[in-house]
């Protein structure tokens, strides 16, 4: 529009400065604008992180998960438009977890069987041992799980343990 106008009074008066002025204006207008999409990308381009109110929810929801002690190096990004990726480390709770393996009184079972003969309780422990990152595993999937139900901003979630 600013174009159309300043043609139209170059034309009708004769006068070539109305169309230098309109360009000038459109120049400063696309400067504006240019201005404008680099602060609003730029968050983007750099990987702006998560608010730190809903950073805070989400480390109170894991650490308060009977599974996790700690929560270590919480890293996030904006994905898109209110959507995020997090990354962090978490530290199992030993005990919960053996728990959760002795859940169907597994170890009770066992004891009986490898009590008197060492043989049996080294197969019982290398049996175990390989349970434990499986069971780890699993929990992690389901917590994850968790988190996007609770916080659907959430899109991607990668859990590490420590």
């Amino acid at each position: 529009m600013i174009a159309i106008i300043c043609i139209y009074l170059s034309d009708i008066t004769w006068i070539p400065y109305f169309d230098s002025i309109g360009s000038i204006i459109i120049g400063i207008m696309l400067a504006f604008v240019a201005f404008f999409l680099i602060m609003e990308n730029k968050n983007y381009l750099i990987g702006k992180s998560i608010e730190i109110d809903l950073k805070d929810e989400i480390i109170e929801f894991l650490e308060s998960h009977e599974l996790i002690d700690k929560v270590l190096n919480f890293k996030s990004q904006m994905l898109d438009n209110n959507n995020f990726v997090i990354k962090c480390e978490i530290e199992f709770n030993g005990s919960a977890l053996t728990k959760e393996l002795n859940r169907n009184s597994m170890f009770e079972k066992e004891y009986d069987n490898v009590k008197d003969d060492y043989s049996e309780f080294v197969k019982f422990c290398s049996y175990y041992a390989n349970l434990v990152p499986r069971v780890m595993g699993q929990k992690i999937n389901l917590i994850e799980k968790e988190i996007k139900e609770e916080f659907p901003k959430v899109k991607y979630i990668d859990l590490e343990i420590n």
